[in-house]
């Protein structure tokens, strides 16, 4: 589906950057806490301005953190409060999604997301009971497969209308944990078409994580050998599988700071939504993107967060904002230059 200009706006929101669990392999540092109220108000005075001045049409928000879930109350506001417009008809078209760890993704709670079209859900697991507690515990270093996996289960005997990609790592020392996992999805989850599965490795992202600090990566080699077995026997019993090892577009972009090119310049951009000619577009190369932050601050990429070149304008209360020039253009360049390594994912090239 595309839009043109003005008519789709696509959000990222972090409503909080503080995390329930301490995933061995994560990459943020979770120094910024809950949303606070101006930030809030933004937000919805932003949707509201770019509906009623600039004709905004169709609107796609997608919840990050952080565990959204962690800042649930402001998910539903925002949600709910974007919801009206489209209930009224101001929005011809308006959906959202959620990356959590789903250890909060109760049925009560799905109910309500699902109710304000908040209805895709990205959800990690890193193998069976002994293999996902080791690297996804919470940040009491209790063990959070057990509530995951009751979520789950709950969700899947609901009739909801919902879609949910469980998304299973490849890291060292936990194989047979996956094919334990692969085995329990078929069990439980065959014949809902509501589940998909996408297959990945790990990757060494950076940042300030203690935790991650000696991480360890599994070879591609390995990974493939893997992902191929596990592929196979899902695909073999229905499931929709992808395969995202070797994907080069989700792989070394390190946390560091992106260089920014100061010749680059991004005029008369085109507005593309969708993958084109060129091949995959990720998000952040898209104009009618932002990454709002819990502190109001705009980004484009869920990544580098701690890069200054990601750090692109702030959110005022009213929901104008302030954007610079330069680091946004850095983003955008790949709609100039055709470049399908730029818009497949501009920090890579240069981070």
């Amino acid at each position: 589906m595309r839009h043109d200009g003005n008519r789709h706006l696509h959000l990222t929101i972090l409503p909080t950057e503080r995390c329930n669990f301490r995933c061995t392999y994560c990459y943020e540092d979770f120094a910024i806490g809950k949303m606070k109220r101006p930030v809030v108000n933004g937000i919805k005075n932003l949707i509201k301005r770019r509906i009623e001045n600039a004709g905004l049409k169709s609107l796609q928000l997608e919840w990050f953190g952080g565990e959204p879930l962690v800042a649930k109350d402001i998910v539903q506001e925002l949600a709910g409060y974007a919801y009206e417009f489209y209930e009224r008809g101001d929005l011809e078209e308006f959906e959202g999604g959620l990356t959590t760890n789903a250890f909060l993704l109760d049925a009560s709670t799905l109910e309500v997301l699902v109710s304000h079209r908040q209805r895709n859900f990205q959800i990690s697991l890193d193998g069976d009971e002994e293999a996902h507690n080791r690297s996804r515990q919470y940040a009491n270093g209790s063990g959070t497969f057990k509530q995951i996996w009751a979520n789950l289960c709950a969700a899947h005997a609901t009739d909801l209308e919902f879609e949910t990609i469980l998304r299973l790592h490849i890291m060292p020392g936990n194989e047979h944990g996956l094919y334990a996992l692969t085995e329990k999805i078929v069990d439980e989850f065959s014949g809902d078409p509501r589940y998909s599965i996408y297959v990945r490795h790990i990757s060494d992202l950076g940042g300030t994580n203690l935790n991650a600090k000696e991480m360890q990566t599994i070879s591609m080699e390995e990974a493939h050998r893997i992902s191929l077995r596990i592929e196979e026997r899902l695909a073999g019993a229905g499931f929709a599988v992808s395969n995202g090892v070797g994907n080069i577009f989700e792989s070394a972009i390190k946390v560091a700071d992106i260089k920014l090119k100061s010749d680059v310049v991004a005029n008369n951009l085109t507005s593309a939504n969708d993958d084109h000619e060129f091949g995959y577009i990720c998000y952040t190369a898209k104009p009618n993107h932002l990454m709002v932050r819990a502190n109001g601050r705009l980004g484009k990429c869920t990544v580098a967060l701690n890069s200054k070149g990601n750090d692109v304008g702030y959110l005022l209360e009213d929901g104008r904002v302030q954007i610079d020039d330069e680091r946004m253009n850095f983003w955008l360049r790949g709609h100039l230059s055709r470049n399908p390594e730029e818009l497949g994912c501009p920090a890579h090239t240069y981070g």
